[in-house]
């Protein structure tokens, strides 16, 4: 009996080890099935990743599958001496600026503004003959290796009088001024479309801009707003004007104009700047103004609308993403000066080092697409051209300067890659 009793006992000992190892290996293969599942969703789930590791810095390299050219930091900066007029080319890093291949590039005519295209595959240029005594037109060059620029074709891609330009940030549209040619009423912005792969132009629409208070219009900047809702044109003395924009056609809608005055003076308003959260920056004759546009192209005066920035107008003004604003200003003739603010929801406040020296008579300022480093542009044969390396509470430390032209009256413009 007892023997028996073993055996039964063995038998069911038996029983529930062959039930354990099949119940071990439904679990195995249910969770070889699961792993194959997981393996293959994987690039599904991080195509919009580009990178296992998440990058958490201010701006990421593009991934593999996108549009944009793996090309190097560059920027490129007008430069007219001995009656020549070029583009330098420049390369960006954080130990040196040194210039892009077979730079400078001698240039038929004096740009009066520049762009680059989204995929820096191209660059633009624009002149008028009311300002480089040449003819009118933008003209295009592609973006090679190392930076290196091969004009698309010996006459203009299109013809119009240029005041200045920019691209959208979907890449789709190259956006123009006009110079306006004197006149309160001649003002238009034009749109062209980019073919992304030729680089060449073609027209989609042009709106006359009326000036925001009667005063003559004078354009020097324009921008598309991050969010494609709208773009944005300075008009100098004659104010400012806000254009609803449909980025997916490129269709513009009817103008807001607008214009401020300071101390019982119109304002001029200089350059602009637009933040990611559609807050527009306006450079006006002793302050920086700062507003709210709505998509329907209404301009807002923030709590606080203003900073003063010197006595003098502040010609230039450049974002660093939503974080910090840049202004630039010219006094005593020629002494400049870099402001530095923080921005919270459109409220200026000036940095806890808010000032620092910039180059003689500064006209352009530019912030990199690393958000790391600010480009000023003036005159001057030594250090016309100065970069700043962009750090902890937006304090600005120069690491590098090279010289430009000396004429004020000759343009300076800066255009970087995205």
């Amino acid at each position: 009996m007892l023997d028996k009793k073993q055996n039964s006992g063995s038998g069911a000992a038996i029983r529930r080890r062959n039930m354990s190892k099949q119940m071990r290996l439904r679990e195995w293969r249910g969770f070889r099935r699961l792993a194959a599942v997981a393996v293959i969703a994987l690039p599904f789930g991080l195509a919009g990743c580009g990178s296992f590791f998440v990058c958490d810095k201010a701006s990421c390299p593009a991934s593999s599958s996108s549009s944009t050219s793996t090309t190097g930091d560059y920027f490129y900066a007008t430069n007219s001496t001995s009656g020549v007029s070029s583009i330098n080319g420049y390369t960006l890093s954080n130990t040196t600026l040194t210039a892009t291949t077979s730079s400078p590039y001698a240039l038929a005519y004096t740009p009066t503004a520049m762009a680059v295209s989204i995929n820096n595959n191209f660059l633009y240029y624009g002149s008028n003959s009311g300002t480089s005594g040449g003819a009118n037109g933008i003209y295009g060059y592609s973006i090679g290796t190392g930076g290196a620029l091969t004009s698309l074709q010996s006459t203009a891609l299109a013809t119009t009088s240029v005041g200045a330009m920019t691209v959208s940030p979907d890449g789709q549209w190259l956006v123009v001024v006009n110079n306006g040619d004197g006149a309160v009423l001649a003002t238009s912005v034009t749109d062209y479309s980019i073919n992304s792969s030729t680089g060449q132009l073609s027209l989609i629409q042009t709106l006359p801009i009326v000036s925001g208070n009667g005063q003559t219009n004078s354009p020097t900047s324009i921008k598309v707003a991050p969010t494609g809702q709208f773009i944005a044109v300075s008009l100098g003395t004659g104010g400012f004007a806000v254009i609803p924009f449909t980025t997916s056609t490129g269709a513009m809608s009817p103008a807001v104009s607008g214009s401020f005055s300071i101390g019982g003076a119109i304002a001029a308003i200089g350059e602009l700047a637009i933040d990611a959260n559609n807050y527009l920056y306006l450079s006006a004759r002793t302050e920086l103004i700062s507003l709210l546009v709505s998509s329907a192209g209404v301009a807002a005066a923030t709590t606080t609308s203003t900073a003063a920035t010197s006595t003098a107008a502040p010609f230039s003004v450049a974002v660093d993403g939503t974080a910090y604003v840049f202004g630039g200003a010219t006094t005593n003739g020629s002494t400049s000066t870099i402001y530095g603010f923080t921005t919270t929801n459109g409220v200026l406040a000036a940095t806890s080092q808010a000032s620092f020296s910039g180059p003689t008579t500064l006209t352009k300022l530019a912030v990199d697409r690393t958000k790391g480093f600010l480009i000023a542009q003036g005159y001057a044969s030594g250090s016309g051209l100065q970069v700043y390396s962009i750090g902890t509470a937006g304090a600005l430390t120069q690491y590098g300067t090279v010289g430009t032209g000396t004429s004020t009256t000759v343009p300076s413009y800066i255009a970087l890659t995205h």
